[in-house]
């Protein structure tokens, strides 16, 4: 029985054409990772404004918040359903984002009214990569991190008004080729029984520390960056889509969905969506033994996001309840019937 998720292992898509390589019409630049664009951003704004605070969604990742706790920038959260009127008031610049590749009108009420009010938009696109959305036309700043999606260890920054710093030239050669070290090693032991899982985890783990010991102001290596304006897209969200409306239909037909045991955070594909991961929501409780259960089957599904408390934060029911399901590229609709199979198994053994 093979297993399903975590890293990717070298060439984990096919090569083509990335036809989002340009998200927006505005000058680009590449970087290393998603964090380092971040610090990128407020290093630019700073040239320009003496920002003070930025306004987050409470349902986010520590990696989002730490760049701007770094720079001195008060963090406010504002809700991702509720109460973002008066913190977007409160705030300088906001951050907006949709999450797990799909669209959301809300983004785009939201992404107005930051404009309206005269705020600095900054949009994340990393979990809407292959996808165009209303959203960016508003946004000062898009930045997308392609980590997530493929073997591929850069990421992308857009400013509407053009950069005034230098393009980060910084480099981390010790992540890179710790990380493309270990993807190879994964990519010899899936294929051909090669090697030892645990020194490829453990590699894969010390290069996730490497980049988080050294992230701001580093440049997106050559190689990185051909890797992603040679991504097949239309092969990733065909994939993905077909993947996720697999997932999506069958546990449509569960039991267990319809007595709550599991609640689909999407129930629909709209034509721009390229799924990132399907994500449900289970009991709290019960989240932690349900996914231990499915580690055992050999399926690793991660949770967005698990609580830094290094960092401010607003726990959210999502940060408690969610667990994503895999439904990428890598993998096809046997997978997928047996990922719905093991995750009712794994709630019928409650």
């Amino acid at each position: 029985m093979h297993e399903m998720g975590s890293e990717f292992s070298e060439s984990s898509g096919k090569v083509g054409i990335n036809i989002y390589t340009n998200l927006v019409n505005a000058q680009k630049r590449y970087v290393l990772s998603g964090r380092t664009a971040i610090a990128y951003i407020i290093k630019d704004i700073l040239t320009y404004s003496t920002f003070q605070r930025v306004a987050l969604p409470d349902y986010c990742c520590a990696s989002m918040i730490r760049p701007f706790c770094s720079n001195g920038i008060e963090v406010l959260f504002y809700g991702v359903d509720s109460r973002y009127e008066e913190i977007f008031d409160r705030a300088d610049v906001v951050l907006i984002m949709d999450y797990f590749g799909m669209g959301n009108v809300s983004s785009v009420t939201k992404a107005k009214l930051c404009k309206e009010r005269g705020k600095l938009l900054i949009v994340d696109a990393t979990q809407t990569a292959f996808s165009r959305l209303k959203t960016y036309d508003f946004a000062d700043y898009v930045f997308v991190s392609y980590r997530k999606w493929t073997d591929c260890l850069c990421a992308a920054v857009y400013s509407k008004r053009g950069f005034s710093i230098q393009p980060p030239r910084r480099n981390n050669d010790r992540y890179v080729t710790a990380w493309r070290k270990a993807a190879n090693m994964k990519k010899e032991y899936l294929q051909y029984n090669r090697g030892n899982k645990i020194e490829f985890l453990q590699l894969f783990k010390r290069a996730n520390e490497l980049l988080d010991l050294k992230y701001d102001g580093c440049a997106a290596p050559y190689d990185e960056i051909e890797k992603c304006e040679t991504i097949d897209s239309d092969f990733i969200r065909m994939k993905r889509r077909t993947n996720a409306m697999l997932l999506m239909d069958n546990l449509e037909k569960s039991a267990y969905l319809k007595h709550d045991e599991i609640q689909l955070m999407y129930k629909e594909l709209k034509e721009e969506d390229c799924p990132l991961f399907m994500p449900i929501l289970v009991n709290a409780k019960r989240r932690d033994v349900i996914r231990q259960g499915l580690i055992r089957r050999s399926i690793y599904c991660p949770v967005h996001w698990p609580v830094d408390e290094r960092y401010p934060y607003e726990k959210t029911i999502y940060h408690e309840r969610e667990i994503s399901l895999i439904c990428d590229q890598r993998y096809d609709e046997r997978d997928m019937l047996r990922e719905v199979g093991e995750v009712i198994d794994e709630i019928m053994d409650l």
